[in-house]
């Protein structure tokens, strides 16, 4: 097998935009992104997403020893405990939180993918963690509408503060820095469009 020549993260931007307009696009993230959600709605959404998280990020720690290229998914990126925090924040035990029918699609799909090829869990990764960037902002719309504290509610989608945007430059750097063969690039990005496919649905059962 060949590696691959072209910027691993070049091909994830260019391969999903699509699949990233759609996500945008949905109705529920549109009304996220405007502040329009209900505290119980976005309860429910940050519910959804530590379902998400959670499967990927057992995943990865369960296999970063046989996939050293995983290590650049780093266990201060994780939004599993951030949303369990949120979840209490705002009144709901994490132990109640049911995934739904395309969550549980989603998940299945990540642990079936990760036993297959494990470095396909960057590109799931990949996806997450740029939703930071954009995220910060719907935490501003968010503490206003909702009337969420700093750090109460809002950690899941503002973990970095300030630093977010060095820390997307690192990440980008880290997961840009490794080699993939051909084989293991396709499996990347097609996770990567996935994750998208797979919250775009999640979101539409919201």
């Amino acid at each position: 097998m060949t590696t691959m020549q072209v910027n691993i993260m070049d091909a994830l931007k260019a391969r999903t935009a699509e699949q990233h307009r759609r996500a945008e696009q949905s109705p529920f993230m549109r009304g996220l992104v405007s502040g329009q959600v209900t505290r119980e709605g976005y309860a429910r959404w940050l519910g959804q997403m530590m379902h998400v998280h959670a499967a990927l990020e057992g995943e990865i720690v369960a296999r970063r020893g046989a996939e050293p290229r995983l290590a650049v998914a780093s266990d201060e990126q994780f939004g599993a405990p951030r949303l369990r925090a949120d979840l209490v924040a705002l009144g709901v035990d994490p132990a109640s939180v049911r995934p739904s029918r395309a969550t549980a699609a989603l998940t299945d799909h990540v642990r079936a993918v990760a036993a297959s090829c494990p470095v396909a869990l960057l590109g799931f990764h990949y996806v997450l963690e740029g939703s930071k960037n954009g995220n910060a902002y719907i935490a501003k719309a968010l503490r206003r509408t909702l009337g969420l504290a700093t750090g109460a509610g809002d950690a899941y989608l503002d973990p970095y503060g300030e630093q977010q945007r060095a820390k997307w430059a690192a990440f980008r750097e880290a997961m840009g820095g490794q080699e993939y063969s051909e084989t293991d690039a396709a499996a990347v990005l097609d996770a990567a469009c996935a994750m998208f496919d797979g919250i775009t649905a999640m979101n539409g059962e919201m």
